[in-house]
């Protein structure tokens, strides 16, 4: 396969641009999902620990229908709660006084364990928390598809658009110098290069243009 310089240098661009593509897509996706993860933590932590307090500010240890309820008004609103255990503090060591299992949870995937205390003046006690960390995926997911798509509609865009300057800026020019060095190979010797611009294209031009003034010299005095 034989390419010319255009295609060569847009095969390059259009190849490291695909590098950096991959590398930055690779990079985004390892940074969403560690911040998002990181919130998801920070969150279930704070709601792991208003638990905590709400138990210890109205004794739920006394009233185990009223702690059923508070719990499952968690789990019931945070569907990545797989599990909440309350246990009590006794003499024989810490008891399990009651537990609740989120039933719509999957069962797939890692979890966090979470544990707070629970300290009032008449009780003490703790809390662990089953807590699912993909529950965030489909979220990762769309943003890294959006980032994605973003990113390589930016690419072709540079793409076309380098493609175009490049058509403007070196095809056009090379092009009139190469006709102009076929009419003056046939015996044309007034065919001069148009310079189109103050660049190396334009010193390419201004060269042949002053060789040629120098042949047609050579050429009269003959």
């Amino acid at each position: 396969l034989r390419l010319n310089l255009q295609q060569k240098i847009l095969l390059l661009v259009a190849g490291t641009m695909s590098l950096i593509l991959v590398a930055s897509s690779y990079l985004h996706s390892g940074r969403i999902r560690s911040l998002i993860e990181k919130d998801h933590y920070d969150n279930a932590v704070n709601q792991t620990v208003a638990l905590g307090n709400r138990i210890a500010k109205y004794n739920y240890f006394s009233n185990q229908e009223d702690l059923q309820q508070e719990m499952q008004l968690v789990v019931s609103s945070r569907p990545d709660f797989r599990q909440i255990d309350v246990y009590e503090d006794q003499q024989t060591g810490p008891q399990l006084i009651a537990t609740l299992t989120n039933g719509n949870s999957t069962n797939n995937g890692d979890s966090w364990l979470i544990t707070t205390p629970i300290t009032n003046g008449q009780h003490t006690g703790f809390i662990k928390a089953l807590v699912l960390k993909s529950y965030h995926r489909k979220l990762i997911s769309n943003l890294h598809r959006e980032y994605n798509f973003i990113l390589f509609g930016a690419v072709i865009a540079s793409v076309l658009l380098l493609y175009l300057l490049f058509i403007y800026f070196f095809r056009k020019p090379v092009k009139d110098i190469v006709q102009t060095m076929s009419h003056a190979r046939k015996g044309d010797l007034s065919a001069r290069a148009t310079i189109h611009r103050d660049d190396e294209l334009g010193e390419i031009a201004i060269g042949f243009n002053q060789m040629m003034d120098e042949i047609s010299s050579l050429n009269n005095e003959l």
